[in-house]
């Protein structure tokens, strides 16, 4: 079995409940967007942060299955001018993302405590890649 089967195997098990599912659903890829936005925010030495950990993260996708590095490319960089066009366009970007950051997780906990399972990366923090993966993979996309 390949890490990222193993991977998503065990974040599935978390997430069988229908109403945890269309949180998550919803959550992850707002969750994932608000992270860009804060790297986006970040004033340290002009670097265009949402880009550079992209990258790393793109890295991390290939030891976990080279076939990842491509599809991922994709939604990274979906997100990378989201989040370029969100801090550009909207005035109290810092304040709306910590908002909505804030709902997004509160309503996972929300979806776990229903599902009765606690979220997957309290046992591994690596699971926090692993979470838009799955939502891909559920969609389709992937």
């Amino acid at each position: 079995m390949s890490k990222l089967n193993y991977f998503l195997e065990e974040y599935s098990k978390s997430h069988q409940h229908p109403i945890n599912l269309v949180i998550h659903h919803i959550c992850v890829p707002l969750i994932t967007l608000n992270i860009m936005v804060y790297y986006r925010l970040l004033p340290l030495f002009g670097v265009p942060w949402p880009e550079v950990v992209s990258v790393l993260v793109l890295f991390y996708y290939g030891f976990l299955d080279k076939k990842l590095i491509l599809p991922m490319l994709i939604p990274l960089i979906i997100l990378c001018i989201a989040s370029y066009f969100l801090v550009l366009k909207i005035e109290n970007i810092l304040i709306l993302n910590s908002l909505i950051f804030a709902l997004a997780w509160f309503a996972q906990f929300i979806g776990h405590s229903i599902e009765g399972k606690k979220p997957s990366f309290v046992e591994d923090l690596r699971f926090l890649f692993i979470g838009p993966i799955w939502v891909l993979k559920k969609w389709k996309l992937l």
